[in-house]
């Protein structure tokens, strides 16, 4: 298995679902270098499920993104378990609901 690249596409993937999760929910998508924040920030503010989503969200972007992609430091295991809960992440996006917030002001 090609580490690296099982864990970019995941990662992608990660991505994608969260966008079309905002997309769906009628809030606009960020297509620069504030992008990641700016999702992360959103799920946050959308009450527990966001904010729970909002920590996975991070953990894929250490985890897929720089642990395993960046830094080629992913034991296969670890690989294994992120695109599994990655998959889960993906089917809880599917049917969150979320509300335009202004995060702005959030750090």
């Amino acid at each position: 298995m090609d580490v690296c690249q099982a864990a970019e596409k995941h990662w992608l993937s990660v991505v994608r679902a969260t966008d079309e999760a905002l997309t769906r929910n009628g809030i606009d998508v960020l297509n620069n270098k504030d992008a990641h924040n700016f999702r992360k920030q959103i799920l946050q503010a959308n009450g527990k499920e966001g904010v729970g989503m909002a920590k996975e969200y991070l953990a894929f972007e250490n985890g897929l993104h720089g642990s395993c992609f960046y830094f080629e430091q992913c034991p296969e295991p670890l690989l294994r378990s992120l695109i599994k809960d990655a998959g889960q992440y993906i089917e809880k996006s599917r049917s969150i609901k979320l509300e335009q917030k202004d995060v702005t002001q959030r750090k």
